[in-house]
């Protein structure tokens, strides 16, 4: 019995939550399809890079459109079985209205699951192929994808920066290269590099006249030695040439350089990476410590956001449905508009920092809590609405 209803109720609402999916899914590309084509008419790019631009997207907009689809399939199915009046019938017949809403809380677990392996999955490689097509039709090249003032881990031992990149002449200024092992460390600090054909040459700093330089550390920090090098090929210690691949700009263009196009596993090893000398994994862009903590946590917080949906719809459908309006379905979207409001204005707050004069004790855990922060508020006022509506 119970399970026919759980059957029943699934029924309900998987029908408005996949059109649900299908409008939010349009009206999101339709905004993007905006923006790419007013950038496509100014900058004269090919149709197709469009199209795969929106192709690429896919992924991170349903990332978006699932927690919303849920949320109106839940509010329109609970609505209707509480206006026909089959919910009080089944609570009279003894059935726990946290029982007969079992079936939704359980499919918002399993979404919220399913978001998460889309996120660490798919949403990582498909969000960093968009990025390069989308500099490569503001600008007109992929190359623009190399961002500047950014540090990359390149393989297991080594970091490059610069603190400019030029993508039109694959120039590198300010540039500094850096390698770590147990016998010490190898510290370069480049003016200048200019690639020939994958082939970098060093120049001179052309205001100051100061030479490249390599500094050579022991493992108790003491200087080994220091020298000059100018206008010759990288040498391997530098690992400007890469052994596995002397093209060090394709290099730096495949590799992620937001944490949208990061998984789980790299942020956690960036942040391994920045906070001690165990070096561990093949990935590598700097992100301020103090905001790493948000992001890794937001790998988490924002699947969720699936099953705080359907918390939110519940309560509200169930209170108002009873009396045949769509009051309550109103009120969850509203109710689900602050909390994607609150959502980006945590991510806001985070990436300024000046926006709140936080003393160093609290900013040591407010990104992390800025993370969890719109899911338990809005999470827990749906479960105090739930029980008290049973």
């Amino acid at each position: 019995m119970i399970r026919r209803i759980d059957r029943y109720a699934l029924r309900e609402m998987l029908v408005p939550a996949l059109v649900g999916v299908v409008i939010l899914l349009i009206l999101l590309l339709g905004n993007w399809l905006y923006i790419l084509l007013k950038m496509a008419y100014t900058a004269g790019t090919n149709p197709r890079d469009v199209v795969m631009i929106l192709l690429y997207r896919l992924p991170s907009l349903l990332l978006q459109a699932i927690p919303g689809a849920l949320l109106l399939g839940t509010a329109l199915a609970v609505n209707r079985l509480e206006r026909d009046r089959e919910l009080l019938s089944l609570r009279l017949a003894g059935v726990r209205l946290t029982r007969l809403m079992a079936p939704y809380i359980v499919l918002g677990i399993i979404c919220s699951g399913l978001l998460f392996a889309l996120q660490e999955y798919v949403i990582n490689k498909t969000t960093l192929e968009a990025l390069k097509l989308e500099r490569k039709v503001v600008f007109g090249s992929p190359t623009a994808a190399v961002q500047s003032d950014v540090m990359f881990k390149v393989g297991s031992r080594h970091y490059l920066y610069a603190k400019r990149v030029d993508p039109a002449t694959k120039m590198l200024y300010g540039i500094i290269v850096m390698r770590i092992d147990a016998k010490g460390f190898t510290w370069m600090s480049i003016p200048m590099a200019e690639n020939h054909d994958g082939r970098w040459l060093f120049h001179r700093d052309p205001f100051t006249g100061r030479p490249p330089t390599v500094y050579v550390f022991d493992d108790n920090g003491e200087p080994k030695m220091t020298y000059a090098i100018e206008g010759v090929d990288a040498p391997e210690e530098s690992w400007l040439n890469l052994k596995e691949n002397r093209d060090l700009w394709s290099y730096m263009v495949n590799q992620p350089t937001t944490p949208d196009a990061m998984t789980l596993r790299e942020l956690m090893s960036l942040k391994h990476g920045i906070r001690g000398p165990q070096l561990g994994g093949s990935y590598g862009t700097y992100i301020d410590p103090t905001k790493l903590d948000y992001y890794i946590q937001s790998k988490f917080s924002i699947p969720i956001s699936a099953l705080v949906a359907v918390l939110i719809a519940i309560p509200l459908s169930v209170r108002f449905g009873r009396n045949g309006g769509y009051i309550g379905m109103l009120l969850a979207v509203v109710l689900s508009f602050l909390f994607v409001v609150s959502q980006q204005w945590a991510r806001v707050l985070v990436e300024t920092p000046s926006a709140l004069n936080l003393n160093p004790t609290v900013a040591a855990w407010a990104p992390a809590a800025f993370a969890w922060a719109p899911d338990a508020l809005f999470g827990l006022l749906a479960i105090v609405a739930l029980l008290l509506e049973e």
